[in-house]
């Protein structure tokens, strides 16, 4: 049964050593990620009783990615094995340092602001280097099921992440939640160390980096199927990502009037969710029209936020964030492997560099919410705001750009 998973089931992507390594460093990435955000974000949120700050927070999580465009042609002309590593080291040191201040007694919120701040330039980088790898070490046809793999293991953490940097935090305190975090970051790193990408860098023929910008965003004008998954992209991260990459917090604590782990649980729903719809993809190997899903996956995660907005029990908001979960799955294998099937090998960085950029509508998101949040509504209220805005854009882009509709 075993052998039949690897060889020819949902496992299959396994059988390429690159992508086994790659993706053990991608998951303890993600883990590490996972309990560090939850610790931040709820030592900002007792710190600091403004929500706008703790959107600031979020946001600088995510800084590099207005950089993401020229980050992508560092990646496509550099060695990116190294790159990775380098990027996996500079955050492992940045939480190192958080654990120093931690373990003296002289961490404040402007410590978290101005490491987060750094993280989030490295961050940026991690996310291109890692989505041009998984496209060197597999072949085209198996880009889907690599994808939902990556996903999978993501969701995973996301799952397991939060529940143990919550259980971490309340029995033993911020510093040996940290402790924890900083050895799972460099376990990142020594997998790392095992990658070796199928692909080696080519020759660039570009006279420049503002060339090789100007060639990537004709492509993109050029083929309306891109340009409709980078807006979805960016849509993504405005109206749905800033629940769970900083409001969440604000409906654990004073909306449903919960602690640490119950703010843990609702974001493991979330994940398990996105662990199910993961893993289905993996099993089925796609969709036969994923322009369509991508279309569908969208709209239904911003539905989803929106009736989660306006719950005010656990059970009910657990079964929406569940829903949530893998409409969110749906949508970011959907956006991300068309992507990486749609555009050239020799453009494939640059446009991942782009959708990288994307990602800075989550910092936009999360500050727009914060303000409206502290000055016009209450917070449950600012979020489903944006998440019905979310909707009504889907409906508008795809009505658009239809050639998404039958892209694959």
């Amino acid at each position: 049964m075993l052998r039949f998973l690897v060889t020819e089931g949902p496992l299959r992507s396994f059988q390429v050593r690159d992508y086994r390594f790659l993706w053990a460093s991608n998951i303890f990435v993600r883990f590490a990620e996972q309990m560090q955000l939850l610790v931040l974000s709820y030592f900002v949120r007792t710190e600091i009783s403004s929500v706008f700050l703790l959107g600031v927070y979020g946001a600088l999580r995510f800084g590099g990615t207005m950089f993401g465009a020229a980050y992508g042609v560092v990646v496509e002309r550099a060695n990116r094995r190294r790159l990775m590593i380098g990027v996996r080291l500079t955050v492992s040191i940045l939480s190192a340092a958080i654990l120093l201040l931690v373990v003296t007694g002289r961490l404040e919120p402007w410590h978290v602001f101005v490491l987060t701040g750094m993280g989030g330039l490295a961050r940026a980088f991690d996310n291109i280097t890692r989505q041009t790898i998984l496209a060197d070490v597999m072949r085209k046809e198996e880009l889907i099921n690599a994808m939902a793999l990556d996903r999978t293991g993501s969701d995973a953490t996301q799952i397991v992440g939060p529940l143990l940097g919550g259980l971490l935090l309340r029995r033993f305190g911020m510093g040996p939640a940290f402790l924890v975090i900083v050895a799972v970051y460099l376990l990142a790193v020594f997998c790392a160390l095992f990658v070796r990408s199928a692909n080696p860098v080519r020759a660039q023929t570009s006279p420049s980096m503002w060339r090789s910008l100007v060639e990537g965003g004709g492509y993109i004008r050029r083929n309306d199927a891109v340009l409709a998954l980078l807006l979805f992209a960016f849509l993504i991260n405005l109206a749905a990502f800033p629940l769970t990459h900083g409001m969440m917090p604000v409906f654990a604590l004073d909306v449903l009037h919960t602690g640490p782990m119950g703010l843990a649980a609702l974001t493991s729903a979330v994940a398990t969710g996105a662990f199910i719809g993961s893993f289905g993809l993996a099993a089925k190997g796609g969709f036969a029209k994923p322009g369509a899903m991508a279309v569908l996956a969208v709209l239904g995660w911003c539905l989803t936020i929106l009736f989660f907005s306006q719950s005010t029990l656990m059970a009910v908001s657990l079964a929406i964030l569940l829903a949530s979960g893998v409409a969110q799955s749906f949508s970011l294998v959907s956006i991300d492997s068309l992507l990486l099937r749609l555009s050239p090998a020799e453009l494939r960085a640059r446009i991942m560099g782009v959708r990288s950029m994307a990602v800075y509508g989550l910092p936009m998101g999360l500050l727009v919410i914060g303000a409206m949040a502290d000055n016009i509504l209450a917070p449950q209220h600012a979020v489903a705001v944006m998440a019905a805005g979310g909707a009504v854009l889907t409906v508008v882009i795809a009505a658009w750009l239809q050639e998404l509709w039958s892209a694959s």
